[in-house]
């Protein structure tokens, strides 16, 4: 076993175990450590392991239910909305990911949303399988007030986060994420 494979394993098993202890169910809890390994192997702790005390935290003080389990609001043709129902996002997102290849496939566009739902971690990394079957896709959120406007002091915009990704012929997909 390579190293990196080896250090990702344990990175996986550690984030699992403390969202879990912090309340997460096991599917929670894996979906998201998933997610926060993926960050870290590319190369964005500011979303990978650190985000562990975010997110027990979360579970911790009620902002996050751990027993949480996502379930389809509504369904047409080629949208969806999938209800997080306040646990970790990352199983919702990985389900809305598969509704929109799907939905994709059927009519020639998919589009999911997600409610009830938290910090959603690096968008770029959830659309990878959308570019790894072919398809073009594109992901949003929006975020509570974080800067000032220009001179003031007090948060009035959020960041607002986006991320494209583009398949292409030869190497790795291209992702955009802002």
């Amino acid at each position: 076993m390579n190293i990196m494979k080896k250090k990702s394993e344990e990175l996986l098993r550690l984030a699992r175990n403390a969202l879990e202890k912090a309340g997460a169910n096991p599917v929670m809890a894996e979906a998201a450590a998933k997610h926060l390994v993926r960050a870290e192997e590319h190369g964005l702790p500011t979303h990978g392991m650190s985000r562990v005390p975010f997110y027990c935290g979360f579970l911790k003080n009620g902002r996050a239910d751990g027993a949480a389990r996502p379930k389809l609001a509504s369904d047409k043709a080629a949208v969806c909305l999938i209800d997080n129902r306040d646990g970790l996002p990352y199983e919702s997102s990985a389900w809305a990911i598969e509704e929109v290849m799907q939905r994709a496939r059927r009519n020639g566009i998919g589009f999911a949303g997600i409610c009830n739902s938290a910090h959603v971690g690096v968008l770029g990394i959830h659309l990878l399988p959308v570019a790894a079957a072919g398809m073009v896709g594109v992901a949003f959120t929006n975020s509570p007030a974080a800067i000032p406007a220009w001179g003031g002091k007090k948060a009035l915009f959020g960041t607002n986060p986006v991320a494209f990704a583009f398949p292409r012929k030869s190497g790795d997909p291209l992702v955009i994420d802002l």
